[in-house]
């Protein structure tokens, strides 16, 4: 179980142990604590929050400081989507094999689902895998005897069985025709856009520059950036206050995501030597 708020993870952790006694549960308080647990023991489910306040509150600090880099920098912000790709990395169940290797953890997405956590679901839906999503509001245990539905035990044990799961609250938020491969990221010359105005910059001639950008092109780009932004939350309404103003606001809301260390490895911006390694896929 990773997750930052130790009273709700040792709460939930005697809650699920009270209910199946024979469960054996270790708690990592960051990303970085949960990738050398998973590179020297082997789990059967991991339990993910998406996103850390520690961590969050460090890279907000180098952002204010202005010592984020989007062309050289290697290291940027660390949260559940990182979990999940070391888990799928390093981890495997305990005795299981198969003819192609280990067999890896079921995960289970485990979050607060407010607005801005919604494109770090579709990303781990998406492209890591994960079939298993439980709310933070779901009680850990079910309320009903004999009943999975709508509990954190009842994601784990879906997650452990690879079977598809997902409470009220997060089902509805789930990607279902579109991807972000196909609308948000389906143009790399918008990658260094959407990462500039999530760390609050739109005019800085210095770093348009070093990643191959001007003002004339952030504008002609940023019509269709905000037609795909439809297209992926199924929006018709028109937004008054012009393309620009509108993606602006949206990658401020999911900074933590476009800023991710797991989505900027994917998904590089220009001049960023990651740029160079290989073009982004959609498997």
């Amino acid at each position: 179980m990773v997750e930052d708020e130790i009273d709700i993870a040792h709460l939930k952790a005697a809650e699920l142990l009270k209910a199946e006694p024979s469960l054996a549960i270790t708690h990592a308080h960051d990303p970085r604590q949960a990738s050398r647990y998973l590179q020297s023991e082997q789990f059967d489910v991991v339990v993910t929050d998406l996103s850390f306040r520690d961590e969050r509150n460090l890279y907000t600090e180098r952002i204010k400081a202005g010592k984020v880099s989007l062309t050289s920098d290697t290291t940027f912000l660390s949260s559940g989507l990182q979990v999940i790709s070391d888990a799928r990395k390093y981890s495997r169940r305990p005795g299981l094999n198969r003819g192609s290797g280990p067999v890896r953890p079921g995960i289970v997405v485990w979050t607060i689902m407010d607005e801005n956590r919604t494109l770090q679901v579709f990303y781990a839906h998406e492209k890591l895998g994960v079939r298993s999503f439980c709310s933070k509001s779901a009680p850990a245990v079910p309320r009903t005897s004999g009943s999975e539905t709508g509990s954190l035990l009842g994601a784990i044990r879906k997650a452990y069985d690879n079977r598809a799961y997902a409470d009220a609250i997060i089902q509805p938020c789930l990607p279902l025709d579109q991807s972000i491969h196909d609308t948000i990221f389906k143009d790399p010359k918008w990658y260094g856009v959407w990462r500039m105005f999530a760390l609050g910059i739109s005019r800085e001639q210095n770093v348009i520059k070093g990643l191959g950008l001007n003002v004339q092109r952030i504008n002609g780009y940023t019509g269709a950036m905000y037609d795909q932004i439809k297209i992926l939350h199924s929006l018709s309404e028109r937004n008054n206050s012009g393309p620009v103003s509108v993606v602006y606001s949206y990658a401020q809301m999911h900074w933590e995501f476009f800023l991710d260390q797991v989505v900027m490895r994917r998904y590089p911006p220009d001049g960023h030597p990651w740029a160079k390694l290989q073009e982004p896929s959609n498997d």
